[in-house]
């Protein structure tokens, strides 16, 4: 097909208006970064989740502001420190000196998901740290 043809054909594309992409029409996601495309993504729960995923890996991957890194480190930091005060209550039931000691089994969810918190909560709040602080200094370069 020639240009004009191509120009005068009805072809219906939704740009993603973070990365402009050209999506499919009907599209409730950017088939390339995952931001939401309409409506949809703000009534259903499953792509509610799916746009909530989205602002979180955008703020923690490209932190343009350091309000964002705030942001993160209060909810990832919380987060962690939960981690933390579950693995020490566990851990200090498990060794404690009390006649009726708890098996392992009892204690296994807090073995599993208190580290687990810790660990997500200070990979995510460290990488969004290093982040910024790559974003500032490229930015710094680019004004000199």
């Amino acid at each position: 097909m020639s240009e004009e043809e191509l120009k005068h054909q009805d072809i219906d594309i939704e740009l993603c208006p973070g990365c402009l992409y050209e999506n499919e029409p009907g599209s409730h996601f950017c088939c390339k970064c995952n931001a939401p495309l309409s409506s949809l993504s703000t009534i259903g729960p499953w792509e509610r989740l799916q746009a909530q995923r989205h602002i979180y890996a955008n703020a923690a991957s490209n932190p343009q502001r350091l309000v964002s890194v705030v942001g993160i480190w209060l909810i990832f930091g919380t987060i962690c420190i939960f981690g933390t005060f579950i693995t020490s209550i566990t851990l200090y039931a498990f060794y404690s000196s009390s006649l009726v000691k708890p098996s392992l089994i009892d204690l296994l969810p807090g073995l599993i998901f208190g580290p687990m918190m810790l660990f997500i909560g200070a990979f995510v709040t460290i990488r969004t740290t290093i982040n910024y602080r790559k974003n500032l200094a490229r930015a710094r370069k680019k004004k000199r």
